[in-house]
């Protein structure tokens, strides 16, 4: 059976040559041939969009991306003509701002099984995003957000995203952290409404993860000490109570 890996190479996203994808088989092929939702910020050109309709050709997956607003090169048309094709459904919509995401939401009308952001790393939006998205997961599943980047050194995640003025006690990392150290969930970055009380209620287990460290070798090929983001991005993964 073909794996996660080898979709994710066939459609050239990096979260193949990342070592995501290894990391992601195992995390969700339980559910690889059910009818799940997954939904993922930051889609650009549709390669990783194209991956999880492959991957869970039974599935519906839903993108959000901040287009021209979000200054990624790439126009709002080109990106919904790259991600709006069967089994795939795309908003223009920036993460930054709560608006944006409630018209994304109003907009699918669903809960997800899955939902990941690979979206504008900033620690602003990876954490706002977050508080805004966690009601929309369904019992049982699983939130990530890729590349949480943060000054701290090379193994806590690239400076992609980052400014030196940022506050690294209020870094992604250090959010997660703080949970997984028993100091609950605190973010100076959600926006207003969010029901913290309602998060740290329904988290059954968080992690940090290291998929190019841990990944590396023949799959995804040498580390090119040239990419800071190759050798060193960071991924957050917090499980949702069943019930």
């Amino acid at each position: 059976m073909i794996t996660l890996h080898d979709i994710a190479k066939k459609h050239q996203t990096d979260k193949a040559s990342l070592g995501y994808t290894i990391i992601y088989e195992e995390l969700l092929a339980s559910k690889r041939f059910q009818a799940v939702n997954m939904l993922e910020i930051g889609v650009f050109r549709g390669a990783s969009m194209r991956t999880w309709f492959d991957y869970f050709h039974q599935g519906n997956i839903y993108g959000i991306d901040g287009g021209s607003s979000a200054s990624c090169g790439i126009s709002d048309e080109e990106i919904l003509h790259y991600n709006e094709t069967e089994g795939l459904h795309t908003v223009i919509g920036n993460q930054f701002f709560e608006a944006d995401m409630l018209k994304a939401m109003e907009t699918f009308e669903t809960t997800f099984d899955f939902i990941i952001d690979n979206g504008q790393h900033f620690q602003e939006t990876q954490q706002s995003s977050f508080g805004f998205l966690w009601p929309y997961l369904k019992p049982g599943g699983i939130y990530i957000i890729e590349d949480m980047c943060t000054h701290f050194n090379m193994l806590n995640g690239s400076k992609w995203g980052q400014s030196e003025s940022d506050d690294l006690n209020d870094s992604t990392i250090s959010m997660l952290n703080r949970y997984i150290n028993g100091r609950g969930v605190s973010s100076p970055y959600f926006f207003l409404n969010v029901d913290i009380g309602k998060i740290e209620g329904n988290i059954s287990g968080a992690t940090v993860i290291y998929p190019a460290i841990q990944a590396r070798g023949e799959l995804i090929g040498p580390m090119n000490p040239l990419s800071p983001i190759l050798g060193s991005s960071a991924v957050g993964v917090i499980w949702k109570n069943v019930a």
